[in-house]
């Protein structure tokens, strides 16, 4: 992983074009910027943390220096305001925007903000991809599934990048599958039906659905992939290709909130902490807490 840093406006426009594309930056007397990045075949995965500033995008730079990329900025921290040809959008801490590199737009931090960039030639992009992104109506919510996978993923990537990243054309496979999911929440005819996916993206996207729903006592390993369209032998394969299974992983899932109710709470009774977990019933929890930690809820609690 290689860490740019910049404490004035030359420099931050500097390591910003050289990371990016090339850009006009603007910052305040007192200034201090950096940009984490992991180049991943042709994808490029970024963090840049920095003081109030203003990156820029102008007609000018496009002209001079034309790029295809697509862009993928989420907001980890602070609030971003974003300016194109088409308005003003701002973004909160959680929210993805999604960019063309050859349309003029302007991003700017009025306090201290963190953002992930993920940096994906269009050529990689489905082919029946749009030949335009329009910034300001590609926004995805934090809530939603396929930006926190991607968020999550990236970060994954950043922390590899830091020892050593090993099949680099498997991430980059799967980052382009993520992404693929992000453009279709942001805009469902981004991604047509059909549209084949990555299998090590969708278990991603459906091992954060059982995170998510793990609490519902009526999620069942059929309910999971009838949510997905999946057949029940396609997703036991998909989690066998990983070394498990759903249901070993749902349980696992239930058993993680189970195990934080009674670290936060002690006075919490159990049958709460079983149902509050998703187990229907007391009995039930205790028996594959005790397969699981060889001691009964009550005894690891205590």
């Amino acid at each position: 992983m290689e860490t740019l840093r910049a404490t004035n406006s030359v420099d931050w426009g500097r390591i910003c074009s050289d990371t990016f594309v090339p850009l006009e930056a603007a910052t305040g007397a007192s200034f201090e910027g950096r940009i984490e990045h992991v180049k991943l075949s042709s994808l490029g995965v970024s963090r840049v943390v920095c003081d109030p500033c203003r990156v820029a995008r102008s007609d000018r730079a496009i002209r001079g220096a034309p790029s295809d990329d697509v862009l993928v900025n989420i907001v980890e921290a602070g609030t971003c305001t974003m300016s194109t040809g088409d308005g003003q959008a701002v973004l909160p801490a959680g929210v993805a925007a999604l960019c063309d590199a050859d349309r003029p737009y302007t991003l700017g931090f009025a306090a201290p903000g963190t953002v992930m960039t993920l940096q994906v030639p269009r050529s990689v992009l489905p082919r029946r991809s749009p030949r335009r992104i329009g910034a300001l109506a590609s926004t995805v919510a934090s809530t939603t599934s396929s930006a926190t996978v991607l968020r999550h993923f990236l970060h994954g990537v950043l922390e590899a990048g830091a020892t050593g990243i090993g099949d680099v054309d498997e991430l980059a496979s799967t980052t382009v599958g993520l992404l693929s999911l992000v453009m279709t929440d942001a805009d469902r005819q981004l991604h047509p039906p059909g549209e084949p996916l990555a299998p090590s993206a969708h278990f991603l996207l459906i091992r954060d659905f059982v995170d998510r729903h793990c609490t519902d006592s009526g999620l069942t390993v059929e309910q999971i992939a009838r949510r997905h369209r999946v057949s029940r032998r396609y997703l036991e394969n998909l989690f066998a290709r990983h070394g498990g299974s759903p249901s070993a992983y749902l349980r696992a899932a239930r058993l993680e909130r189970a195990r934080a109710l009674l670290e936060a709470d002690g006075r919490l009774p159990l049958v709460e902490v079983a149902l509050r977990s998703g187990f229907s019933d007391v009995t039930t929890f205790g028996r594959a807490f005790r397969r699981a930690h060889g001691t009964t809820p009550g005894a690891w609690r205590r």
